[in-house]
């Protein structure tokens, strides 16, 4: 099993446009894995999540055959993780391109999955092409050979927000992003999977900054969370633990000064196109 991370920063993207603080002028003179664009990750080429507006960038630089992907998972509705607008471009039954195509699917919370069924409808685009359905918390589904369950996370309400547990063939993964660390319903469930997870994204937004931010995390409450997982029977010693959603407001950010400081916490630190096999 592998994911790739596509994208790693929350919305403002690393350089903001208009923004001359330090982390953002670093980003822009040492260019490489300073620069992060907004989130989105990709599980074995087939499982694609989230779908921001920079899709299309991460699709152009990579060497992905995106025509294979036929499922995309949505954490939220917030616009830095489904921009809708970009998804009637995702349309796929063009006969001369693809013979037989099957249509790319959404799956999402009720805020998500109106957005994009609206859009779809509105622009009188048939479900052939690509549709929405919509997600439970705690109710696993199965696309493609993987078995799929979402689970709450602590993010903003109205967007029905979601994090994802992944597995195929004996491997799992827990995609958890935009989140502050769990209530007590996702916190049980973990506490009673079969085996420990072998890899797990967490939201470092705010880098090496001490905050009590509700919906995003920093460095010493990803650890504290880190440490929580493992002595409930999610994480062990040989979970993989990564960071990811970076915003230029958090202290130590730059790629360069961040990643000896969660490297030392127990951490890989993602930039845009990381690829993590397990």
């Amino acid at each position: 099993m592998k994911i790739q991370y596509l994208g790693t920063s929350a919305t403002e993207r690393i350089p903001a446009m208009f923004c001359e603080c330090k982390v953002c002028e670093n980003a822009r003179s040492k260019k490489g894995k300073c620069v992060r664009t907004r989130s989105q990750a990709l599980v074995d080429d087939l499982i694609l999540i989230d779908y921001p507006a920079d899709s299309f960038k991460h699709f152009a630089d990579s060497s992905v055959p995106f025509k294979n992907i036929k499922t995309c998972l949505i954490t939220h509705s917030h616009l830095d993780h489904l921009y809708t607008e970009d998804v009637i471009v995702r349309k796929r039954r063009f006969s001369y391109v693809y013979e037989n195509p099957e249509p790319l699917v959404f799956y999402s919370g009720k805020s998500g999955y109106e957005l994009i069924e609206n859009m779809r409808k509105r622009c009188n685009i048939p479900e052939e092409d690509f549709h929405a359905l919509c997600v439970t918390p705690f109710e696993a589904f199965t696309a493609y050979g993987y078995e799929i369950t979402p689970v709450n996370a602590i993010h903003a309400e109205e967007t029905c927000p979601v994090l994802y547990i992944i597995r195929k063939g004996g491997k799992s993964l827990f995609y958890s992003t935009d989140t502050s660390e769990y209530g007590e319903d996702t916190m049980s469930y973990l506490s009673k999977l079969e085996k420990p997870l072998d890899l797990i994204t967490l939201d470092c937004t705010y880098g090496n900054s001490k905050t009590d931010v509700t919906g995003h995390m920093d460095l010493t409450r990803c650890t504290a969370l880190k440490d929580k997982l493992i002595s409930i029977g999610a994480a062990d010693k040989n979970t993989k633990f990564v960071l990811t959603h970076f915003s230029h407001n958090g202290d130590n950010v730059d790629y360069d000064e961040f990643e000896p400081l969660a490297r030392e916490k127990g951490f890989i630190t993602a930039y845009d196109g990381l690829t993590v096999e397990f």
